[in-house]
């Protein structure tokens, strides 16, 4: 059956402007890549972020796309590759670098952009499910473009032809998986996704326009020519937006840190002063301890001093009234065989008799004791009104911790006397 070739006549002045405007937008672009670029890359050596490092992917994908579009590096380089991959009435398809490089350039750029996605929201932690399927996708998206490149490129079957349209839709699919991710972690950190999502709409918008366009027109019109430069101008756009944001963000994140570390910092001051403060009570108690310790062994020795000077006391008062008795016994021995001097006999005996007695002596002993033992006596006789006055002497000389020789000394007793004293005071006062 025959056919009528179709041909479309272009003007020569509407040729050369379009190309004008390519060569034009090409350049604008690359410069302004090109700045992104080394601004990003100072940047990260400043902040040293992962995310600058997908920053930095995303835009070697942008300049490669725009290098390879309208085929401009052709027009730079002398590098030559052709292979005709297809032809219809009224286009020939070929497979040349450009070609190569603008598909390379798509597989770059979705690179970037998810795992920009992925590194800046960390979906790893908030969303790890939403995670696992963004890396997986990314996967599918490379291998799929990949095989279909190498296989337009290494057979006779120009796979390209027919996966072009299924690749736009995949790359469109990737931004819509990308924006959902942004909306689910606006539950985890509203500020963080909503400034991802403000910064890329603009270029997810472009992205998606251009590839629908393209797709519908297949002649080359003024659109096709201004999309594709406008979309990838609107990538560093959108990240130079979210990097000012992340810089505040980092600032302001840097400046709560700071005044949370000086709280910390002053909580630490203030525990490490309590817990000097809880060590110097702790010592001061201890010390006030010993020093009623030691207070209260200055008041014993004080005491046992004191006891034992009236003891010694009560055993010279002891020791007199025995000499005194033994010399009574003497002079009644010489007046017995002696009555030449019994005036001067009565007289000795007279001034014998008049010395202090044994319960004298204890009087002064009582007083002598109330001073070192105040109440002593009065407690004991509230405490055991049965007592007799033996009795209260006997708790006495025990309150002293004489021993039964001591005690037996002081009363001119034998010791076996003392020690039955003992029993019958600790049955009156009902001691074991």
């Amino acid at each position: 059956k025959a056919f009528i070739p179709t041909f479309k006549i272009h003007d020569a002045q509407v040729t050369n402007d379009r190309e004008w405007y390519i060569t034009l937008f090409s350049i604008l672009s690359v410069i302004i890549l090109l700045v992104y670029f080394v601004n990003i890359v100072v940047e990260y050596f400043l902040l040293k972020e992962s995310t600058h490092v997908y920053y930095l992917v995303g835009l070697i994908g942008g300049l490669m796309y725009v290098l390879s579009y309208h085929s401009v590096i052709d027009l730079w380089t002398n590098f030559r590759y052709t292979k005709v991959i297809g032809a219809s009435l009224n286009q020939v398809y070929c497979a040349d670098f450009s070609y190569i490089l603008n598909r390379l350039s798509i597989m770059v750029i979705c690179f970037g952009l998810i795992n920009l996605a992925t590194t800046f929201l960390k979906t790893k932690v908030k969303i790890p499910t939403w995670h696992k399927l963004l890396k997986f996708y990314l996967i599918i998206f490379t291998i799929a473009n990949m095989v279909s490149l190498l296989i337009t490129l290494f057979t006779p079957f120009p796979c390209d032809l027919y996966f072009i349209t299924t690749s736009n839709i995949m790359l469109i699919v990737a931004i819509l998986l990308v924006i959902i991710s942004g909306i689910l972690c606006m539950k985890m950190d509203r500020r963080l996704a909503g400034l991802f999502l403000m910064a890329h709409i603009l270029p997810f918008i472009f992205i998606i326009l251009t590839s629908i366009y393209v797709e519908i027109n297949t002649y080359i019109t003024f659109g096709h020519v201004m999309m594709p430069y406008l979309t990838i101008l609107s990538v560093p756009v959108g990240l130079n937006t979210l990097l000012t944001y992340r810089v505040i963000y980092v600032k302001d994140t840097l400046h709560e840190n700071n005044i949370l570390s000086q709280k910390m910092e002053m909580d630490n001051e203030r525990i490490k002063h309590e817990k000097e403060l809880e060590f110097l009570e702790k010592e001061n108690f201890k010390n006030q301890l010993e020093v009623e310790t030691l207070s209260r062994e200055n008041l014993e020795l004080k005491v046992d001093l004191q006891n034992r000077q009236l003891l010694a006391s009560a055993m010279q008062i002891q020791k007199k009234d025995e000499i005194i008795h033994n010399i009574s016994q003497e002079v009644s021995k010489i007046s017995k065989k002696d009555h030449s001097n019994d005036s001067t006999n009565k007289i000795i005996r007279s001034l014998l008799q008049n010395h202090e007695t044994a319960e004298s002596n204890w009087g002064s002993f009582k007083e002598y004791f109330e001073k070192i033992h105040p109440d002593f006596f009065n407690n004991l006789k509230k405490d055991h009104p049965g007592l007799s006055a033996s009795d209260i002497r006997l708790s006495a000389y025990l309150k002293l911790n004489l021993t039964n020789k001591e005690i037996a000394t002081l009363q001119n007793i034998k010791p076996e006397s003392v020690k039955r004293a003992k029993i019958r005071l600790k049955q009156k006062i009902n001691l074991s």
